[in-house]
């Protein structure tokens, strides 16, 4: 096991113990902005913890966090100040790096196919109706599947971006309430 991720675990675990935990309130705040009213995993959440408006969420952190000493509220700013360091790079790493590298390479493999395409179409002698037919046919059917590889592989980059998006902006809101309760304290 990765020394990272074993230590990243023990965070998230120390916290859980703690009464914060990370996954279960990412599916919750999930819920509240309407990105997983559908999904299978929110019936592991209970009924009274699907809120409907973001004060009533709030007021839910806020319970787990009361909870805390004022050193323990500093360590949980900490914690999540890193959450959401994490989840910016991740985001960096996707918009710099992956989806340009993917559209270029897509794009370098799919581009010469097509011109051979064109070009042999071109040489290729049509004698009647049913021969051209038959030649645009396949050429349409072609472009339909490089165009569904090129989506496919394109959500599949882009899923870790768009959910490293709706998780920082859940870690920002959790940052918020949590500096907030410091400034209480302090």
């Amino acid at each position: 096991m990765n020394i990272k991720k074993k230590q990243r675990n023990n965070y998230e675990e120390y916290w859980k113990k703690r009464g914060f935990d990370s996954n279960k309130e990412f599916l919750i705040y999930r819920y509240l902005c309407g990105k997983s009213r559908r999904w299978p995993k929110i019936n592991k959440i209970g009924k009274s913890e699907l809120f409907r408006t973001y004060e009533s969420w709030k007021e839910h952190i806020e319970g787990i966090i009361n909870n805390y000493e004022e050193d323990k509220l500093s360590e949980f700013y900490h914690f999540v100040k890193l959450k959401e360091r994490a989840c910016d790079i991740d985001i960096s790493v996707s918009a710099s790096f992956l989806l340009p590298f993917i559209v270029a390479l897509i794009a370098g493999m799919t581009a010469p196919e097509l011109m051979k395409g064109l070009m042999s179409y071109a040489e290729y002698k049509i004698n009647n109706w049913i021969e051209f037919i038959a030649v645009m046919i396949g050429f349409i059917i072609s472009i339909m599947i490089i165009f569904a590889g090129t989506v496919i592989i394109l959500r599949e980059v882009l899923l870790p971006y768009i959910t490293s998006k709706k998780e920082t902006s859940f870690w920002k809101d959790c940052l918020e309430i949590v500096e907030e309760k410091l400034k209480k304290q302090g």
